[in-house]
């Protein structure tokens, strides 16, 4: 087969949409320099706000029986704010005046030890969903030493 005649019919097509001066605008030069500046500000917009996220206290809210040690933990973090939950767990959550409540009861199983430990958040607030991921890390760490 001869490609010949097919590599000329491609040169000059090539060669004719190089000359239409919209082509080249629309298919190469803006997204070569628009991808990069819309990346840019949509990594700066996710950094603002994970910034402004780190630097907020949360407000956690402790029931029932909270052990001495896993209070403890939860004071030493400079990040939470231990407050009283003067509302039903639901009221405060939309009032938004706590981030997340944790119940803590004792199981009902064969072990006095064990605890059942309730989180309750609001994840359709980004703080509430933040707050919860920092308090499943103390008590995860606090379940790992306690095993």
């Amino acid at each position: 087969m001869n490609w010949q005649p097919i590599l000329d019919l491609y040169r000059s097509e090539l060669r004719a949409a190089f000359r239409e001066r919209h082509i080249v605008i629309n298919t190469i030069l803006l997204p070569a320099l628009l991808y990069p500046v819309i990346l840019w500000v949509l990594f700066n917009g996710l950094l603002f706000i994970q910034g402004q996220n780190e630097g907020q206290r949360s407000r956690v809210a402790l029931e029932g029986s909270v052990p001495a040690e896993l209070e403890a933990r939860f004071e030493d973090d400079s990040d939470l704010e231990i407050v009283l939950l003067e509302r039903s767990t639901d009221e405060a959550l939309d009032a938004d005046s706590v981030h997340v409540v944790v119940e803590v009861q004792p199981a009902k199983g064969p072990i006095e030890a064990d605890l059942e430990i309730t989180v309750s958040y609001d994840s359709s607030r980004e703080h509430s969903s933040f707050a919860q991921r920092r308090v499943i890390g103390i008590l995860q760490k606090y379940r790992k030493e306690r095993l």
